[in-house]
């Protein structure tokens, strides 16, 4: 991605995160990328992917993306993004976002088995302070949070929140739904989460 760096208030635009080691600053209010690229113009942002076109599988498959043959249909992570969330309260309260939060709970296998199942956003904790450290997505939210508790079984005593969502709902939106907790987290804070991106300082 190329192009001039558009500036923004602090209100206006917001940290989505990395790919590849590239950070970049989207804004789901301003309809900017701060690389040049406006947000609701492109096809492939956000989870987003070209309507026509497939994305490469992972390694063990090993199949390289491309154009999707004629008669193939659309990929439907080519469909329209879902508007933003409305801002409201503080990063991990249970009305954050306007969402309804379950409340905060041990990250453990029997808690996590009474999580409902389907698509939903997620957040994790530590312990002992209260602090949102980790904004997750999933369309199995409960099967994610137990990889997450197997990960950090030995290092980290953490909890979790969640919010179901109760229809269905396309992975690109999920991610969009996501970069919009990131970004209001960073715009309250000013940086991801710690452990967002690998972070463990």
């Amino acid at each position: 991605m190329t192009g001039k760096s558009i500036e923004k208030p602090v209100a206006d635009c917001a940290l989505i995160g990395h790919s590849g080691g590239l950070f970049g600053t989207y804004s789901r209010k301003c309809s900017t990328f701060v690389f040049g690229i406006p947000r609701f113009s492109v096809s492939s942002a956000i989870g987003r992917f070209h309507p026509r076109y497939r994305k490469s599988t992972n390694r063990k498959e090993n199949k390289r993306g491309g154009k999707l043959d004629e008669n193939h249909k659309d990929n439907p992570a080519g469909g329209p993004g879902i508007p933003p969330l409305t801002v409201n309260g503080t990063p991990g309260e249970r009305d954050w976002m306007g969402l309804a939060w379950s409340g905060m709970r041990p990250l453990d296998g029997e808690t996590i088995s009474t999580v409902p199942p389907g698509a939903g956003l997620y957040l994790l904790f530590e312990h002992d302070t209260g602090k949102l450290v980790y904004i997750g997505q999933s369309a199995d939210c409960a099967q994610r949070l137990r990889s997450h508790a197997m990960k950090f079984l030995d290092e980290k005593d953490l909890l979790f929140s969640s919010y179901i969502i109760e229809k269905a709902v396309l992975p690109h939106n999920l991610k969009e739904l996501e970069n919009d907790l990131i970004g209001n987290y960073f715009e309250v804070y000013r940086k991801a989460p710690k452990y967002q991106f690998g972070i463990s300082k």
